[in-house]
């Protein structure tokens, strides 16, 4: 394919759109977002025929912000991670400033936050997030405008690769206090975002690696909580709550999360964590320790609190081996499932009209896979046979069966059904 020719060259903002092309090279051919200060493109590199995003100032910026712009492309070609936009080039192209960026497919994290997450999502999607923040770091820059507005999540990737870090313009290298760097801090904290601030970014202290730590851990909170930790339409008392306010509890939070999201959130730096590998190294040890039931509760729901519930009472139906009738389960070396009595001893017949109430119950529960049952039908119809199920395999494919059930899987739930039944005869 043949390269198609120039047709409208730019060299002036107010010129850019849908046609136009950038530098000789790159084509315009949507709008993607508009921040602050400078619009991001959709564009065709015309010379690799790649699509990339090209960020351009827009008209009237003041001088401080138009010496940041002019700073960020430098700065992005200093990264280089997936979970960091790459810069490719960066110039001018007569009046007009622009930087030419790896193109993310996706959509803000902001666009996620209104209901809390599951605590497993929110945790994955943490763990990208730090791994880009360390990279970040790792360059010798601080982030200083970490928000949920500045984090793409890539389409089709898995929950760790899905978070990229976007917006360099804010950032600053470590670089000991001077008097240009307190005039860029002041310009921080009044063009920054007040909802998202460390204390010291707040008070116009200048700022370190963990002032990004103390951005993460306020979206922590929003992503687990479903809304902010400070809320005010006052920033400048949003910000004094930064400084001196106190941060509700998360509700719902496993004792393990709220302690991280505490330490991210610490109000002294000394307190929080030293570094963004330190931080990635619990929230590691933290997603381990995540029991069964929690990886469950990655499935989407409607409402994650009301689903934890359903889970939770299907898990303890199921794992209920002694069950209503005071019967335990055991397994002779034939593979049959046997009941007992309650002196210990084996009762043959008990266990062979037990396994017939099973498969009973199973056909019923197979006509309710064509209806909508809800959980609570399915375990009345089980709650008492679940015991003489035989052990873990079998009661572990019944909590997936019911929980397939209720997410209208319903060819899934034909399949462990019949896998289940399959189990009940061996």
């Amino acid at each position: 394919m043949g390269v198609e020719p120039v047709t409208r060259r730019v060299m002036d903002a107010n010129a850019v759109g849908v046609g136009s092309i950038i530098a000789d090279r790159y084509r315009i051919e949507a709008l993607v977002a508009r921040g602050s200060s400078a619009n991001v493109y959709r564009a065709r590199d015309l010379s690799s025929q790649a699509m990339v995003a090209v960020k351009v100032l827009r008209p009237g910026t003041n001088h401080e912000t138009t010496r940041r712009f002019l700073a960020e492309g430098p700065t992005l070609r200093r990264l280089s991670h997936r979970n960091c936009v790459r810069g490719l080039h960066h110039g001018r192209a007569g009046t007009l400033p622009y930087v030419v960026m790896s193109l993310v497919e996706g959509e803000p994290l902001a666009a996620r936050i209104g209901r809390p997450l599951p605590e497993n999502t929110a945790l994955a999607l943490l763990e990208g997030m730090l791994h880009g923040v360390a990279h970040v770091h790792a360059a010798g820059l601080v982030h200083r405008d970490l928000k949920p507005d500045n984090i793409v999540l890539r389409s089709g990737a898995d929950a760790n690769a899905a978070a990229v870090i976007v917006d360099f313009g804010m950032a600053k290298a470590f670089t000991a206090p001077s008097d240009d760097d307190a005039t860029l801090t002041l310009s921080g904290l009044m063009s920054g975002t007040p909802a998202y601030m460390s204390p010291e970014q707040a008070m116009g202290l200048n700022v370190d690696e963990r002032s990004d730590l103390y951005s993460i851990g306020m979206i922590a909170y929003e992503l687990l909580e479903g809304r902010r930790a400070f809320e005010d339409t006052d920033p400048v008392a949003l910000l004094q709550q930064h400084i001196a306010g106190e941060r509700p509890p998360l509700r719902g939070a496993s004792p393990g999360v709220q302690a991280f999201v505490d330490r991210l959130c610490a109000r002294l730096r000394s307190d929080r964590f030293a570094s963004a590998d330190a931080a990635l190294a619990e929230l590691r040890t933290l997603r381990q320790s995540q029991t069964p039931a929690a990886s469950v509760l990655r499935l989407r729901a409607r409402d994650e609190r009301e689903e934890r519930a359903r889970v939770e009472a299907c898990l303890r139906a199921a794992m209920d081996v002694r069950g209503a009738m005071g019967a335990a389960v055991a397994e002779a070396d034939t593979g049959a499932v046997l009941g007992t009595t309650g002196g210990g001893g084996f009762d043959l017949r008990r266990a062979a009209a037990g396994n017939a109430a099973v498969v009973r119950a199973k056909m019923a529960l197979m006509r309710r896979l064509d209806t909508e049952g809800s959980i609570e039908d399915i375990l009345v119809t089980l709650r008492d046979q679940v015991h003489l199920i035989r052990p873990l395999r079998a009661r572990t494919r019944f909590v997936y069966l019911v929980i397939d059930r209720e997410q209208g899987n319903l060819a899934m739930a034909r399949r462990r059904l019949a896998s289940l039944e399959s189990l009940l005869r061996g």
